[in-house]
């Protein structure tokens, strides 16, 4: 048979069986569509930059979160049985397979975090983006102008491109450019993935997965950014830091752990080993009542 180009033939046959068959998963494909919809909706072009207005981020968020996600159980099920065939590689920190791990580790609390509401009923994620959360029971609009544009470059000069926005505030949010966002895979394995069957039903639900660079976020870039938490950061101001959008996103997370355990500890995750620094921060900017609320609100 011919190899998978998409698994390092390195691994153990346990392994390689595996991840084939993850791969190969139709329910996965089917609950990452809406997601992968998304992505596919605003990857950069060969112009290597993209301008997406809020009213199109607003669209394709209500899109993304009216659809369901993948299933807990099934989820859990595929993770423990990763662990138990690819335990000796996990260990390893071998990248594709730690990654593949992560990427999967990470789909159902980031999609519960993309999709958390304000007060006020709009996404946490857009709030962040503005640098405004509204308060409690305020009905009033103080805001800028919601319709504005996120521009990002791949020049080698700048790693990341600042959101511009026209607020007063003494924090930025870094915007990771489009091709640092994925790990780059060959030509051999993109007609792999062309030929699978779970492809045919991507392409149904209207993906073009193959405009998308890669199936593996570049850890390196998600990390730095703090991207699995929506770029929240103890640098920005206590009233978009110290929030309820805060407070659910990060209880998705803490919600999931306490479900399903990272196998290696989140110490050793490429994509979440800033949460306990995060998790120190906010605990220094908003005081340990909040933090205490954050696990409280996980159940």
């Amino acid at each position: 048979t011919t190899s998978n180009p998409l698994i390092p033939s390195s691994v153990s046959q346990k392994c390689q069986a595996f991840l084939t068959a993850l791969n190969s998963n139709d329910q996965i494909a089917q609950c990452t569509a809406p997601l992968l919809t998304t992505v596919a909706a605003f990857h950069a072009s060969s112009a290597n930059s993209y301008s997406a207005s809020s009213s199109q981020v607003q669209s394709a968020l209500t899109d993304l979160c009216s659809a369901p996600g993948c299933d807990d159980a099934l989820l859990r099920s595929l993770l423990g049985q990763f662990n138990g065939n690819c335990s000796q590689e996990l260990q390893a920190a071998n990248q594709v397979v730690l990654g593949s791990y992560d990427a999967l580790y990470v789909l159902s609390p980031l999609r519960n975090a993309v999709c958390t509401r304000d007060e006020s009923g709009g996404f946490c994620l857009d709030d962040i983006a503005q640098r405004s959360v509204p308060a409690a029971a305020s009905s009033s609009s103080t805001g800028t102008n919601a319709t504005s544009s996120i521009v990002a470059s791949s020049s080698a000069a700048a790693n990341f491109a600042v959101l511009a926005a026209e607020t007063e505030s003494d924090y930025s949010i870094p915007v990771p450019a489009p091709p640092s966002l994925y790990i780059q895979i060959s030509s051999a394995a993109r007609r792999l993935l062309r030929r699978q069957c779970p492809v045919v039903a991507l392409n149904e639900a209207g993906v073009h997965a193959f405009d998308v660079p890669s199936i593996l976020p570049d850890a390196q870039t998600w990390s730095t950014s703090n991207l699995p938490f929506l770029f929240l950061s103890p640098n920005m101001t206590s009233s978009v830091l110290c929030s309820s959008c805060t407070k659910q996103i990060l209880a998705a997370y803490v919600a999931w752990e306490s479900r399903m355990p990272y196998a290696l500890g989140l110490t050793n995750s490429p994509l979440l080993s800033g949460q306990g620094d995060l998790w120190t921060g906010l605990g220094q900017v908003c005081g340990t009542g909040f933090l205490q609320a954050v696990t409280q609100q996980a159940g």
